[in-house]
């Protein structure tokens, strides 16, 4: 069964311990929230955090970067895809992370009794890098499709990006098979 209320909400530490080789440490945090409108109807919103850096006069390793882009964060971008590029255009990543998803959630039209499908419109704002600048903000919109099936949670996300800068690749149909974010 889809959510109808409640909240999650984590915080954690992730580093590289002294006298090894990794000087890093992150600082996650991540909160998600269902708030009922009316029998129907259904608020849902997340929140999620990042800052890593490095210690002992070493950089944050590139592979501990964060990222933001696909169906499970900022939808209407391709995985990975947000922030920072190189030369080339490869994404970097980058040390910090800010990403918030609002979501009204409703029964499919004309399946008001089966809770195992729910349809979505929601709005994703994000950023990566290594500072945050409002100018830096990716912002996408569209509408949803979620099916509990008997193998578990099936997403199909329909984004369109409001905000996006050069070099961002765009993904507007995205699926999502496991874990509901």
């Amino acid at each position: 069964m889809l959510f109808r209320s409640g909240a999650t909400t984590s915080a954690g530490l992730e580093a590289g311990l002294p006298g090894g080789t990794l000087h890093f440490y992150k600082l996650n945090a991540y909160h998600n929230r269902y708030i009922p409108i009316t029998r129907d109807f259904v608020f849902r919103g997340n929140a999620e955090i990042g800052y890593g850096h490095g210690y002992d006069g070493k950089p944050l390793p590139f592979f501990r970067n964060y990222y933001l882009g696909g169906p499970g964060n900022l939808r209407g971008f391709y995985p990975g895809n947000v922030g920072p590029k190189d030369i080339n255009n490869t994404p970097t990543g980058g040390s910090r992370k800010l990403l918030v998803n609002a979501e009204l959630l409703f029964p499919f039209p004309g399946l008001p009794n089966d809770k195992s499908v729910r349809v979505a419109t929601f709005a994703d704002a994000g950023i990566i890098g290594e500072s945050y600048t409002v100018g830096d903000v990716r912002t996408s919109v569209g509408f949803s499709v979620s099916y509990v099936s008997p193998f578990g949670p099936l997403k199909i996300s329909f984004a369109q990006p409001i905000k996006s800068q050069i070099g961002d690749v765009k993904q507007k149909i995205q699926f999502q098979f496991g874990q509901q974010f």
